[in-house]
């Protein structure tokens, strides 16, 4: 089961790295072109207002616990 809500639908998750911390979790996609796209826009977004954010995108596997 995936669980659907604002910022956790897909099996495609983007990551943020800040400052060399661990990675956090920002949002997922169903698609891996979308979560690439959001991963370039949102690393653009930051260092044009000055952060030195980087994202990288991810799949995630899901296990379903309904089976």
């Amino acid at each position: 089961m995936i669980e659907r809500n604002k910022k956790h639908y897909g099996i495609w998750a983007v990551f943020s790295d800040h400052f060399g911390e661990d990675y956090r979790h920002v949002e997922t996609h169903f698609h891996k072109d979308n979560a690439l796209k959001a991963a370039v826009y949102l690393g653009e977004h930051d260092h044009t207002n000055g952060r030195s954010t980087n994202y990288t995108v991810s799949e995630i596997p899901f296990i379903d616990c309904e089976g």
